[in-house]
């Protein structure tokens, strides 16, 4: 299985389990702890977003905001096909997403590529689960950081 390398992934840590009773518990906070991950991220799009209209282009953000949206668009709940599953059969669907917040935050549903931050695939692949994408510790610094640099920024335009 080829596996997709990314830039993000240092910034993204990944947890595989199982089908296991009581599972779905922890696939629903999951989800809502990356649903207000993705609203603290679009927030801090909104607030560069704001100072652009304002100041004019942010040369020095211009990567972060790529990142921060890539980051947005890959941290969720995967459900990952056992291979006996027809949708994997036929359609070669590897993966699918839980919980989707809206379309223009969700650049994939489901797909049949391996990204790195998904961990390593060959157990989980073989027998189907879950994989939970969230930030790493150093992905939360990383937006932490972004958050004060806006913050100067805003507050040094404004004087």
């Amino acid at each position: 299985m080829e596996i997709v390398k990314t830039n993000i992934s240092p910034w993204l840590h990944s947890v595989q389990t199982y089908r296991t009773q009581g599972m779905f518990t922890t696939i629903d906070d999951s989800v809502s702890r990356i649903r207000n991950t993705r609203e603290k991220i679009n927030y801090l799009l909104h607030k560069i977003h704001m100072l652009e209209l304002q100041w004019g282009p942010i040369t020095s953000y211009e990567e972060r905001i790529s990142d921060m949206v890539a980051i947005r668009n890959a941290i969720g709940v995967y459900g990952i096909y056992d291979p006996t599953d027809l949708r994997r059969v036929r359609g070669n669907t590897l993966w699918y997403r839980e919980g989707i917040v809206s379309e223009e935050s969700d650049v994939y549903k489901k797909g049949n590529e391996w990204w790195d931050y998904f961990g390593d695939p060959y157990l989980i692949t073989d027998i189907g689960g879950y994989v939970i994408v969230s930030l790493s510790d150093i992905g939360i610094s990383y937006l932490n950081d972004i958050d004060k640099g806006i913050y100067s920024l805003s507050s040094s335009y404004t004087t």
